[in-house]
């Protein structure tokens, strides 16, 4: 397996746990434990979309590396 698809793995899965953290955040929020969903909203979520984010950047600078060494 290639640095590359590691990277775009590990993307998607921040992606995910991060779509599922908010959902999990408005759902809290909705039963009335404002504190707990508010962690999870501005907390969880957001390093799961900032990792998400970083990877998916590591990810296609290793790209335009492979295509420049062809």
């Amino acid at each position: 397996m290639s640095k590359q698809s590691l990277f775009m793995m590990i993307a998607g899965i921040c992606s995910i746990l991060a779509l599922v953290t908010g959902v999990m955040g408005f759902i809290m929020i909705t039963q009335d434990k404002i504190v707990a969903g508010l962690i999870f909203l501005l907390g969880l979520a957001q390093i799961f979309v900032f990792s998400g984010l970083f990877t998916f950047m590591k990810a296609r600078a290793l790209a335009k590396e492979d295509t420049a060494d062809l």
